[in-house]
């Protein structure tokens, strides 16, 4: 969060385990969480180079960050569904 107010652009690359029981879904992240952080003014791009899952490890994200002043935002009303889907994604070999 402190890098939406930062006085360049940055570039995030996470690795490690980053499918595990205590954090939020990547899917999530990206299309529920940066989009309202993106309506704010920042603009946040964040990309899902490989899966990886805890504690084998092997994931990787790549974030961009282009800060700008935040701006509020109403969110008043939840507005039509637009559409329903389910992903599972399960690590090789632990069938």
């Amino acid at each position: 969060m402190p890098l939406l107010l930062a006085g360049a652009p940055s570039r995030l690359v996470l690795e490690g385990g980053i499918h595990n029981m205590f954090a939020p879904p990547f899917d999530f992240i990206a299309k529920c969480f940066l989009p309202i952080i993106n309506r704010m003014g920042p603009k946040v791009e964040a990309r899902l180079v490989r899966h990886g899952f805890y504690p084998r490890s092997g994931g990787r994200i790549e974030v961009d960050v282009t800060p700008a002043p935040l701006r509020a935002i109403d969110c008043l009303e939840r507005g039509a569904l637009i559409g329903v889907s389910g992903q599972c994604v399960w690590p090789i070999g632990t069938l």
